[in-house]
């Protein structure tokens, strides 16, 4: 939530709905652990945060833009 808040400043986004993206990234990163120990820890812990970081940059105040901009 702080990166949330932090991304946040300045825009019309009512709480409920940082709270919602919050979740959504947070539940898609723990599917993605869960994925990485169910095939036994297979791909390097560096390589997999690596491409998070490259998929989910700017994504946050994206969608900070998008929902605030539609006043949800």
């Amino acid at each position: 939530m702080d990166v949330i808040d932090e991304q946040s400043r300045g825009t019309e986004i009512s709480e409920e709905s940082k709270r919602y993206i919050a979740n959504f990234f947070m539940y898609g990163f723990i599917g993605i652990m869960l994925e990485w120990i169910h095939h036994d820890l297979q791909e390097e812990p560096e390589k997999i945060a690596e491409i998070t970081a490259k998929i989910i940059q700017g994504d946050f105040r994206q969608a900070i833009e998008r929902l605030a901009e539609k006043g949800i």
